[in-house]
């Protein structure tokens, strides 16, 4: 899996994350994610992706909020 496919997949990790997370009203579900990523100490473009999509959502809810 290349770099850009990788990065896919963390896109998509990070949007069946906050489904849940909405679903079931539980932010600490994101801390866990982020907790297992570390813990792991290997970054890849999973991971990076899956931050990546996070900061994006973060900073579109914000502009919205403004």
């Amino acid at each position: 899996m290349n770099y850009s496919e990788q990065c896919e997949v963390g896109r998509k990790a990070f949007a069946a994350l906050l489904q849940e997370m909405q679903a079931e009203q539980n932010p600490i579900l994101f801390l866990n994610a982020i907790k297992r990523m570390v813990a792991d100490s290997q970054i890849t473009g999973i991971e990076i992706g899956f931050i990546q999509a996070a900061a994006e959502r973060l900073v579109s809810d914000c502009a919205v909020g403004a």
